[in-house]
């Protein structure tokens, strides 16, 4: 599957951005090379992306990794990442940001955990290869709306916020479906890169 992330600053194609442009309740998608990174990608159909998450403001993000929700500097975030985008939403609000942000910021204070058999069945080939559709879909149906994987994060942020982002894109909720969502409809706007 190709993306279509706007092309990298130095072809002409994004635009290079500093962290004070992004707005709380943007959506962040990045990548690394870390192995774990590339398993991801390949999950997805080779995207472009594996991670995603919401800033917060004052030069922070809210994401979800391997430890769990936390709260930490953009940069700090960001530090090994080899691509990074932000998105945000084109009906945002200041009162749809600030519930967004809050729903982030509770799911760090209250240290939700890693949800990894949710991040397994949130990509439906793993799922059908790993557990059938039959699986997929009971293994859906008794997920947790205590953990969080990175874009669960941000589609249940953007859900309480009554901002939902279509998946119907792709039957999946995983960081390329963000992508997606900005290629195929009007409801997410490119801001810029952080990171090419």
């Amino acid at each position: 599957m190709v993306s279509s992330i706007p092309l990298t600053p130095k072809t002409g194609g994004g635009v290079c951005i500093p962290v004070e442009a992004l707005k709380p309740a943007d959506i962040i998608v990045s990548t690394t090379n870390a192995p774990i990174s590339r398993i991801i990608r390949a999950a997805e159909g080779f995207s472009c992306v594996s991670h995603a998450a919401v800033y917060v403001g004052d030069g922070n993000l809210v994401e979800a990794t391997g430890e769990g929700v936390g709260c930490k500097p953009v940069e700090q975030a960001l530090r090994d990442d080899t691509l990074a985008v932000a998105y945000r939403h084109v009906r945002m609000t200041p009162g749809a940001a600030k519930q967004i942000v809050a729903f982030a910021r509770q799911a760090c204070a209250n240290k939700a955990k890693y949800d990894i058999p949710g991040a397994i069945m949130a990509n439906k080939y793993v799922c059908v290869i790993l557990l059938n559709p039959v699986g997929c879909v009971a293994g859906r149906a008794m997920e947790s709306s205590k953990r969080f994987y990175c874009s669960k994060l941000v589609f249940e942020a953007y859900k309480k916020a009554g901002l939902p982002l279509s998946s119907g894109v792709l039957d999946s909720n995983d960081p390329e479906a963000i992508v997606q969502i900005y290629s195929h409809s009007a409801v997410l706007r490119y801001i810029g890169h952080l990171k090419d």
